[in-house]
């Protein structure tokens, strides 16, 4: 399918065709993993991982400040409950 930017608003945006929202169970508001491989514009449907990011991201300030303890496994198990095993 070829398609086109259009304008969003102040942004730019493209509209995704109904048919591939449906094959990917997708519907308005569900989440979205977008990134930029090589020249490519990947978009996969969500699936918690940037939560588990974020959370590492901030388990990492607190090794960065000095605590010594390991965080690892209680992290893993919370992010687990929290979000499901991914």
């Amino acid at each position: 399918m070829i398609t086109s930017i259009k304008p969003w608003g102040n942004s730019q945006g493209l509209y995704i065709p109904k048919e591939f929202l449906k094959q990917l169970g997708l519907g308005l508001h569900d989440k979205v993993e977008m990134f930029v491989d090589g020249n490519q514009i990947i978009i996969k449907k969500g699936d918690g991982l940037e939560e588990k990011r974020k959370a590492l991201e901030e388990l990492q300030k607190y090794r960065m400040n000095g605590v010594k303890r390991d965080y690892r496994e209680e992290m893993n198990e919370y992010l687990d409950e929290r979000y499901g095993n991914v």
